[in-house]
């Protein structure tokens, strides 16, 4: 190990430490809301994100703690200007600003200091160093035409305009064959910049995707792509002039506003173009998930935990023929449900604040076995982990079990036995 790596993992420990003790400090005033309080638990909440990116880097762990976080935004929007988007935005629900800061501290604290104890950083970057194995055209061929048959299988349609429930009626009976698309693009992700037909692909799946409304799939498509790019190339980018990095940040902006104009289409909604700018900070999506963490909190302090029903159920999400609406079925029998389930909703439902120092734990573990060896499969597992994110983070873990226990595996097994093959 060297010396940079023991000292940013020390930098990051002591960090750590004075933030909580911080955080104990102004906890007494945050929960009885006094404003100057909850700035300051705001501010330390977003600085274990920068205490990770100086710690870790711009890896997984930080891009986790990141999209769990970026929740805290609509909500504080919300609490201080009483003006946001969709459901938390209608004032349906008494904000629990407080507990919502709280909560997301005590996990992402404890997840931080997990990974910066147990050095996951340099077991990650050591499946991030193996080579992709290499592909015949065969193999090829065959990534392609299951994506594009997936893609059409999850969406049988062309529609931004259909309901929640008509759009995830899929060919097939399940819930996760979306991912299987975004799955086989990324087997041939080593030949996006050297094949044709890998390049019309991805574009037909991206556009496939977008214009039935599908964002969560292909925004973590993208960034987790773009992610791993920003570590593989970080030389050449570094090489770049500074003209083309800045060109970067409209190219993200307007990213952002095509995702938000396809959810206002999808939603019926009419807004101006100067409220579509608004929104690049108050994106649909992470409104409806803060807006569902809310009633999250709100049902935890009505009703009794569930000891464990959301976690059994989302278990049997790993067969991908199995429905798991629990969640949802849940918590739209009580509140408006707009769609998604938020990284916190699952440990605190289950098993009340116990689960949000138990569930790092379990999560880090999960985390830590997908790059458990350095080889090619747990490479490809990395790869797809990384672009579940932003989905996994908001609309439940049930997607990363099927995908990374089922898909991946299945795929790697075919391309193996299609290698196999060609060379009898």
């Amino acid at each position: 190990m060297n010396i940079s790596r023991i000292s940013n993992r020390l930098y990051g420990f002591y960090s750590l430490l004075l933030i909580a003790l911080f955080f104990y400090l102004n906890l007494n005033n945050l929960l009885n809301f006094q404003n100057f309080n909850l700035i300051v638990g705001l501010v330390l909440l977003f600085s274990l994100v920068l205490i990770s990116y100086f710690t870790m880097g711009v890896d997984l762990i930080t891009y986790v703690i990141f999209c769990i976080e970026l929740l805290v935004v609509p909500i504080s929007i919300q609490f201080y200007s009483g003006r946001s988007y969709g459901l938390l935005g209608q004032n349906i629900l008494e904000l629990h600003y407080p507990q919502f800061i709280e909560y997301t501290f005590i996990y992402c604290y404890l997840f931080l200091l997990i990974c910066i104890l147990f050095d996951y950083k340099s077991c990650e970057d050591k499946v991030k160093k193996v080579e992709f194995r290499k592909y015949s055209n065969l193999n090829i061929i065959f990534n392609n035409t299951i994506a594009f048959s997936f893609a059409i299988v999850a969406f049988p349609r062309l529609s931004l305009t259909v309901s929640a429930t008509q759009r995830f009626s899929m060919l097939l009976p399940g819930h996760a064959w979306n991912q299987l698309a975004i799955v086989a693009l990324l087997f041939n992700l080593p030949y996006l910049n050297k094949k044709i037909s890998v390049k019309v692909t991805y574009l037909f799946v991206i556009l496939w995707f977008l214009l039935n409304g599908e964002r969560a799939d292909i925004t973590g498509l993208v960034l987790g792509i773009a992610l791993y790019s920003l570590w593989k190339y970080k030389t050449v980018i570094q090489k770049q002039s500074k003209s083309k990095k800045i060109l970067l940040i409209p190219m993200v902006i307007l990213f952002i506003f095509i995702l938000n104009y396809i959810a206002s289409i999808r939603n019926q909604d009419h807004i101006t173009f100067a409220q579509s700018i608004a929104n690049i900070l108050v994106t649909p999506t992470t409104s409806d998930v803060s807006y569902i963490f809310n009633t999250v909190i709100d049902y935890f302090q009505k009703y009794s935990i569930l000891n464990g029903t959301i976690f059994k159920t989302t278990l049997f999400s790993i067969i991908p023929f199995y429905d798991n609406n629990s969640f949802a079925n849940l918590l739209s029998a009580i509140y408006p449900y707009p769609g998604g389930e938020p990284w916190l909703a699952q440990p605190l439902l289950d098993w009340g604040m116990v689960g949000l120092f138990i569930s790092p734990f379990i999560d880090y573990l999960f985390f830590r076995f997908w790059i458990l060896k350095d080889n090619s499969f747990f490479k490809i597992e990395y790869i797809a982990l990384l672009c579940l994110i932003p989905r996994a983070v908001w609309y439940g873990r049930s997607y990363t079990f099927t995908t990374l226990i089922f898909f991946v595996p299945l795929m790697y097994l075919m391309n193996l036995l299609i290698l196999k093959l060609i060379r009898k």
